[in-house]
């Protein structure tokens, strides 16, 4: 299944650990490094909001940066170690949570 990314990019937890045939640094990826934490983020945080409770949209901000941060750090070890320079070179371009759009290079897949 191809969503505008190669199969088995920028990591994916299985029984084996992470697997990673080549750095995805195309669509999404070339303006966030983890569009998935900050999309999983908005949707928790809506709802959160909901509640209308001050304290508790605040500890919900707070658990989610601890937990997520964790996993943000071991996907960030797995792919320094894997690819090197170039996954330096993409982190260091590429802000981890707040996207850039001004930094969008077209993804090499069509959407499908």
């Amino acid at each position: 299944m191809s969503v505008c990314a190669p199969e088995n990019t920028s990591g994916k937890n299985t029984r084996v650990g992470q697997v990673a045939d080549q750095l995805n640094t195309l669509g999404i990826y070339s303006t966030v490094r983890h569009p998935l934490y900050l999309g999983n983020f908005i949707s928790w945080f809506a709802i959160a909001l909901l509640t209308a409770n001050y304290w508790f949209v605040c500890v919900f901000i707070l658990i989610y940066w601890l937990y997520y941060e964790r996993i943000a750090m071991a996907e960030k070890q797995f792919l320094r170690r894997k690819f090197g320079s170039k996954y330096l070179h993409w982190a260091d371009a590429v802000p981890a949570f707040i996207p850039n759009i001004l930094l969008f290079k077209k993804p090499a897949l069509r959407f499908s």
